[in-house]
């Protein structure tokens, strides 16, 4: 319930002391205002607060995701200042290349490091292309862990500009492809072993020297076996003897 502290006043007060007090009732009126106002600033600066604590809260949770999903897809990520070489890389980053997390500062000289010496060159054509012309790279290439492990990686790389459309940033990913190196390595192997064991095979077609007296067969390093010794090696024939009719009535 508002009301007008003047109205209390007795009305024989001087003029001068009314003024005085009409005065101070303003004064008192503005700094209720005012205070109103702070309260009312304090308030939505507190719920900013909140909002920017929940933000923070909501970029931790997504970071701890990323982190993860990276974890489990071995592929990380990086970005690079160009003008600055100022450089972050993510903690599978730092895992694919043999480090801990954080262990070593990021820079472009650091990651020039890593790579393989037969293909730095290339890697780092790639990057100079990109930079000159602000498109992108996708290559495979290989890096040397401390240990002196090897892992193969394909590494993707995409310029991002400034307003003014000049290069600013390079950001890109490292997807660890060593074991489908391996599994590649291995079916080549196998692949190679098949060719080779068509090849016995086929050599049966051709021309076998046999002997004409005990029927042996020479193979290619000179020495003699018997027919289905050879035929056993070198096909997946097996034998079964037994006794022909004509042989049978010799017998008898």
């Amino acid at each position: 319930m508002s009301f007008n502290l003047l109205s209390l006043l007795p009305r024989w007060i001087p003029g001068k002391k009314l003024r005085a007090l009409t005065a101070e009732a303003e004064q008192a009126a503005r700094l209720r205002k005012e205070i109103a106002v702070l309260h009312r600033r304090i308030a939505e600066l507190e719920s900013a607060e909140v909002e920017r604590q929940r933000a923070e809260q909501r970029a931790t949770e997504h970071q701890k995701r990323l982190n993860k999903a990276e974890e489990v897809a071995h592929l990380g990520s990086w970005e690079m200042e160009i003008a600055t070489g100022a450089s972050r890389w993510s903690d599978e980053f730092y895992r694919i290349c043999g480090l801990e997390p954080g262990s070593v500062k990021p820079t472009a000289e650091e990651g020039l490091r890593l790579i393989h010496p037969d293909d730095l060159e290339r890697a780092t054509e790639a990057v100079t292309q990109a930079i000159a012309t602000g498109g992108n790279y996708k290559m495979e290439k290989r890096i040397i862990r401390p240990d002196g492990s090897i892992r193969h990686v394909q590494s993707i790389g995409e310029i991002l500009c400034n307003s003014d459309g000049n290069p600013e940033k390079l950001m890109g990913s490292f997807l660890d492809i060593t074991e489908l190196k391996e599994v590649e390595a291995k079916r080549e192997e196998l692949i190679t072993q098949l060719q080779e064991a068509l090849l016995s095979v086929k050599q049966l077609s051709g021309l076998l020297p046999i002997c004409a007296w005990c029927k042996n067969i020479r193979d290619d390093q000179g020495y003699w076996h018997q027919v289905e010794v050879y035929l056993r090696d070198h096909s997946d024939v097996n034998f079964t003897h037994g006794i022909c009719p004509v042989c049978r009535k010799m017998l008898d």
